[in-house]
């Protein structure tokens, strides 16, 4: 429940935490990936949010979409406070918000799917 009911989405995507006006979209960079299997690869990247870019890293797994070909898919968690993303308002709502850090989950669940353009790097 929404400490903040009144005002919904609106108060965490436009502006008191994701700013989405000003951030409207995140970038992830590949930099390496390595196959550790026909149905799985490790991947290395660059991921930026909002204005924080942090090197991570994750393992994927295969996936055979019928409409695009290949895909490698996982989910992982990421903390929201490493990235920047806490509400940012009056004083007292800052007060609040190192409350929320200590009582509410910091993590953000991210979901990535990487579609393959060359089969020939996943096959074997």
């Amino acid at each position: 429940m929404s400490r903040y009911p009144e005002e919904g989405l609106g108060i965490i995507s436009k502006v008191k935490i994701f700013y989405v006006d000003e951030y409207p979209t995140s970038h992830f960079k590949i930099i390496k990936t390595e196959k550790l299997s026909a149905d799985s690869l490790e991947v290395w990247g660059n991921l930026t949010i909002r204005d924080v870019t942090k090197m991570i890293s994750f393992t994927a797994s295969r996936r055979r979409d019928q409409k695009t070909g290949l895909v490698f898919y996982t989910t992982f968690k990421i903390d929201q406070f490493t990235w920047n993303i806490s509400y940012q308002g009056s004083y007292w709502e800052w007060i609040t918000s190192i409350l929320d850090e200590t009582f509410a989950d910091a993590d953000i669940l991210l979901s990535v799917e990487l579609y393959i353009a060359s089969v020939d790097l996943c096959t074997g």
